[in-house]
């Protein structure tokens, strides 16, 4: 029993001296941590809720401040837009394709799916959006068409995740893009 005893101090002594003597490893710094290195800090106005990079742009979702475009080549701001009237952008879909920018706005006096012509990126029209069943929407994905552009939405409603959607397309007759349902 003595012997068990002799035997398990050594053993805690042993473990305690190796850990003791183990030097601690420096941080690593957060510019190379597993390899990256930061490369450009693009400055928002609000909390960016969602961001989408494409080959020549990066569009941002700012809640309560509106949406930036940002231009890839020189890391400038394109546009920095802000309306009262959009009160918490949360989700962005830029569909370039088109020239259209799908924005969920999630409460305030235009709830709802946004659209925005960005022909003109610097100065981005707005056009006729997408409301009902538009509140909780967690995700949006566009699928490109030849008789438009299907917008689909996931929403939580309770814990039931609900598909929907619906056509955006162009209306000859008023030369503008329409939600047709």
């Amino acid at each position: 029993m003595k012997k068990k005893v002799n035997l398990l101090f050594i053993m805690i002594f042993s473990v305690l001296l190796f850990v003791s003597c183990a030097k601690p490893k420096d941080p690593v710094s957060p510019s190379i941590a597993n390899g990256l290195s930061l490369v450009h800090l693009l400055e928002t106005t609000g909390y960016t809720y969602d961001a989408v990079a494409t080959d020549d742009y990066i569009y941002a979702a700012e809640d309560q401040a509106g949406f930036r475009i940002f231009d890839k080549s020189d890391n400038s701001t394109i546009v920095d837009f802000y309306d009262s009237l959009y009160e918490n952008m949360r989700i962005i879909i830029p569909h370039e394709e088109e020239n259209l920018l799908f924005i969920y706005n999630r409460c305030g006096e235009s709830t709802g799916i946004l659209v925005f012509g960005i022909d003109d990126k610097e100065n981005p029209q707005i056009f006729p959006g997408i409301v009902g069943e538009t509140s909780g929407v967690f995700d949006m994905k566009t699928i490109t068409h030849e008789d438009g552009i299907e917008v689909i939405w996931s929403i939580n409603a309770s814990s039931d995740k609900i598909l929907l959607g619906g056509r955006y397309a162009y209306d000859e007759e008023n030369q503008m893009w329409t939600w047709t349902g």
